[in-house]
């Protein structure tokens, strides 16, 4: 027996596939330096806070398939 990931028919949902483009570009865009330019390593005295993460724009495409749960 196998098993093959994702849905039966190989297609992935568009709210997913779109989610998943927004967040690519969020976190690519958060890399950068505001003069479009990739930071660089000495630039130590920045850092992505975690909250930011996943935009709340990527979880209402999320939102049917995010299983809320409680610590």
């Amino acid at each position: 027996m196998t098993y093959t990931a994702g849905p039966a028919d190989g297609l992935v949902p568009d709210e997913i596939r779109q989610g998943v483009l927004m967040l690519t570009e969020h976190l690519w865009n958060t890399q950068r330096g505001g003069s479009g330019l990739p930071r660089k390593a000495s630039d130590s005295d920045w850092s992505m806070p975690v909250g930011f993460t996943l935009p709340n724009a990527v979880r209402e495409h999320w939102a049917t398939w995010i299983r809320e749960q409680v610590a």
